[in-house]
């Protein structure tokens, strides 16, 4: 599950309706990547550009 700042996908002019639905489209697939792998293909497919962005991901692990 990966948490982001605004900066990874809002654009200026664009609706934030749009901009919200941009990360969600993308972060499916490469979902089953290890987490750097996940985070590194968010900020590539975005077109991230560096400016006020931070990523989280983390992966649950069931009880046991």
């Amino acid at each position: 599950m990966p948490l982001y700042t605004d900066g990874l996908f809002e654009r200026r002019g664009e609706h934030l309706n749009a901009a919200l639905e941009r990360p969600r489209r993308h972060a499916g697939a490469p979902a089953r990547e290890p987490l750097d792998a996940l985070c590194d293909e968010l900020l590539i497919r975005l077109g991230a550009d560096g400016d006020d962005i931070a990523v989280l991901a983390v992966r649950p692990v069931p009880p046991r």
